[in-house]
């Protein structure tokens, strides 16, 4: 367990990882890393992660939560729509705290609000930062697959300082 349902509008479904069926989340629940949730046309979902993030998964979204590890940044892949993040910055303020991976943009963050969406039909990652800065970088699944769950942290920082990379405020 890496967080919890803090306030959601049904119907909000997780799919956990090792798992064959979904089912409809409620205020409350405990989210597990490797999950999937997805949100309806009308639905919304608030996680509150266990070390302080919080993540609004809007309507018609879909994220799979990757990676939630102790001393490590935590990764979420947005595969549609939009997902708005409150990430609490620390005492290493040059360390990236929560990657947002799309199929076309990695985003570190590193204590900032922010907005990100991303639309399968025509692959475009948007970013919209409140405060705080965000790096981000285009990323070409062809040539630079960034699945390799041991290494998944490696491998965004390497794309994140990248000279390609920009970082908006």
């Amino acid at each position: 367990s890496i967080g919890k349902i803090i306030k959601l509008k049904s119907p909000v479904t997780i799919l956990e990882l090792g798992k064959r069926e979904a089912y409809e989340l409620k205020e409350g629940d405990r989210v597990t890393e490797g999950s999937s949730i997805l949100t309806q046309e009308k639905s919304f979902a608030i996680v509150l992660f266990d070390d302080g993030h919080k993540l609004t998964i809007t309507p018609n979204s879909k994220i799979v939560i990757t990676q939630v590890k102790e001393n490590q940044p935590d990764v979420v892949q947005l595969l549609m729509g939009k997902i708005r993040a409150s990430v609490k910055p620390d005492q290493d303020k040059k360390a990236e705290k929560f990657f947002i991976k799309t199929r076309s943009a990695a985003m570190g963050v590193r204590g900032t609000e922010f907005q990100a969406g991303f639309n399968p039909e025509n692959k475009i990652t948007t970013l919209l930062t409140f405060s705080g800065k965000v790096a981000m970088n285009k990323v070409d699944e062809k040539k630079e697959p960034v699945e390799n769950k041991e290494k998944i942290v490696e491998q965004l920082k390497e794309v994140l300082h990248a000279p390609s990379a920009v970082e908006t405020k």
